[in-house]
């Protein structure tokens, strides 16, 4: 019931990081949409100040498309015309590219969508570059597709600490909050372990770990 939801401190928690960054797969897209049904839900409230104004933003809107995955959507909270806080959701798949991805994607999905650091390069350069935009907090959670396409738990935790330790690394620790998690609720509690995978007997399945 949004009538009970506490207005005045979220919208105080929110406005201390100013510019919030969300990259993720359609996982964190749900969530994000549902935090943004909350946030419109308590403009109804007679608590919101009549001053505070809303409006979601396409960071994509007359850009051509390849991809049906691709989401770039900022949500801004406004005091007076001035910002208190914005939201953005920037859509990520696999936590970093490697060698036969694509193919792999091919075998359940029929498009390759750009990966995590790349994503984070692309918003973050241009945002410093082009726009003299600096975010407050970043949060990242990746991982449905790397299970997905079959990437092994040794696998995944090589290429997470490569995105972490590769040139993304430039932009990212700039941001003086960053939350960083690899667990949703879209896959089972655990990436498979080597062993498992050799145990499988789906043999003419060329990804890493065939099991999932």
């Amino acid at each position: 019931n949004y009538h009970h939801f506490d207005v005045s401190s979220t919208l105080s928690c929110l406005s201390r990081y100013k510019r919030i960054l969300i990259v993720g797969d359609s996982v964190q897209r749900g969530l994000f949409w549902n935090m943004i049904g909350l946030l419109k839900g308590i403009e109804m409230g007679d608590e919101v100040p009549s001053n505070v104004r809303y409006r979601m933003v396409d960071n994509l809107a007359g850009v051509e498309k390849s991809f049906t995955n691709v989401q770039d959507q900022e949500f801004i909270v406004t005091k007076d015309n001035n910002l208190m806080f914005s939201v953005r959701f920037v859509y990520a798949a696999h936590v970093t590219d490697f060698s036969g991805r694509c193919e792999a994607v091919s075998a359940w999905f029929f498009q390759c969508p750009e990966p995590l650091d790349s994503v984070l390069i692309r918003v973050l350069s241009e945002a410093r570059e082009r726009k003299n935009i600096h975010y407050d907090a970043l949060y990242v959670n990746v991982g449905m597709w790397d299970w997905r396409t079959g990437v092994s738990v040794r696998m995944f935790e090589r290429n997470t600490l490569g995105a972490l330790k590769g040139k993304a690394k430039e932009y990212f620790s700039e941001i003086p909050k960053r939350i960083w998690r690899d667990t949703t609720a879209a896959y089972p509690s655990k990436f498979a372990w080597p062993k498992e995978c050799k145990h499988s007997k789906i043999r003419d399945d060329s990804r890493p770990c065939n099991i999932h």
